[in-house]
């Protein structure tokens, strides 16, 4: 190690050129990958959350669209694939408190099979039940975690204490453990309520204004789900011409829903543009070995002469490459990633393992050229000339 480290300081431009075109392209694929890994890859943090599914209305005009209360109904009624169906939609509440400012909080209202559906139960209290989805019976509300411990200071008394929500005294039922949140998909959640339909909402078919989450039952795969979907759409159609003419129905894994498609195709392009760069990186690491290598022919030479193995002499180049390698990495991920996405792969154990992977890929294929010429160098032939 120290004769690789010495040999690198003997030539400072070299290795600050290589440094700096290392930092680049193991920091920008890092930064994708980690990206990829949190957008695209990673699962929901719910029991069995392979079985969680999102389930859209498609039109003509769109394949995302939110569900009426009566579809949803049916689609509940009729699926023999989905083990439970939740209804939610994002809401906003305000919070007051006595000669304070209302505060305004952010939260879902959602039907009460929604902690069925994902698998969580709250860690204090209770959950609110179907009954107390009845206008008049909604004076209900359950706590996140997050504002648990920053608004209530963690107090576990806060179960049964009325809080002033929307204007209305609501009796705080539960709060949720932290393993609840999934910024990814819900964004910041505070407060979960209800959801109550008012009498000529649960009639309107065309009122489209509800999202749908599902978990398929043990042993159903997606596709046979989306067959029994399409078979329920049609019925629809046929049943409610005016609401329904042209909408069908699209399940999708819960993970794949949290970017729509334009934006994963844009995210996989840009992955593609950064192992661009990458190679672009190990092309150029790899011409300044070779222009170094050229230079330094005569020194080969004499090592081999005092009996310096070919495998040896590949060795240091490697090692001279790692050392490079690692360096750039760390630079990389302490600069590239902390100014551009901070945080992002700091937790993900895929990152780092992406990282050390790119380290020995780029240390291989930029090292293969030197190293090859190196170990073919005729000491002879490498002495006689200046």
């Amino acid at each position: 190690m120290k004769l690789i480290l010495r040999s690198l300081a003997k030539s400072p431009g070299f290795t600050a050129i290589s440094l700096l075109t290392l930092a680049l392209g193991i920091g920008v694929n890092t930064v994708m990958f980690s990206a990829i890994n949190t957008f695209l890859l990673a699962p929901a943090p719910y029991p069995d959350s392979a079985r969680l599914v999102r389930v859209f209305r498609t039109s003509p005009q769109s394949r995302t669209w939110p569900h009426s209360a009566p579809d949803l109904e049916d689609l509940r009624a009729q699926s023999r694939s989905l083990a439970s169906l939740t209804a939610f939609q994002w809401w906003s509440f305000s919070l007051s408190a006595p000669g304070q400012p209302a505060e305004q909080l952010r939260g879902l209202v959602a039907t009460a099979d929604l902690f069925e559906t994902l698998g969580v139960r709250p860690a204090l209290g209770r959950a609110f039940t179907a009954a107390e989805e009845q206008p008049g019976r909604d004076d209900v509300v359950i706590l996140t975690d997050s504002i648990w411990r920053s608004q209530f200071a963690a107090d576990p008394g806060i179960i049964g204490r009325p809080l002033r929500v929307d204007g209305s005294n609501r009796t705080v039922i539960g709060v949720m453990p932290a393993t609840f949140a999934y910024p990814l998909f819900w964004g910041r959640v505070e407060a979960i309520r209800p959801l109550v339909l008012a009498t000529d909402w649960q009639h309107q078919r065309g009122n489209h204004w509800l999202g749908a989450i599902a978990r398929l039952r043990p042993g159903v795969p997606v596709a046979q789900a989306q067959a029994e979907a399409d078979t329920i759409a049609a019925r629809l159609v046929q049943h409610y011409p005016d609401t329904n003419a042209g909408t069908g129905l699209r399940i999708l894994p819960l993970p794949e829903t949290v970017m729509d498609e334009t934006g994963r195709n844009v995210t996989w392009l840009t992955l593609a543009l950064s192992a661009f760069v990458l190679l672009i990186a190990c092309a150029n690491l790899a011409n300044l070995q070779l222009a170094r290598c050229s230079a330094r022919m005569r020194d080969y030479a004499v090592r081999a002469a005092l009996g310096a193995s070919r495998a040896r002499l590949v060795r240091h180049l490697l090692g001279e490459n790692l050392v490079l390698a690692g360096a750039g990495g760390a630079f990389g991920l302490l600069h590239v990633l902390g100014r551009m996405v901070p945080g992002l792969a700091g937790n993900d154990p895929a990152a780092v393992a992406a990282v050390v992977g790119l380290l020995f890929t780029v240390a291989l294929a930029a090292c293969w050229l030197p190293a090859r010429r190196a170990s073919r160098v005729d000491p002879m032939v490498a002495l006689q000339t200046e």
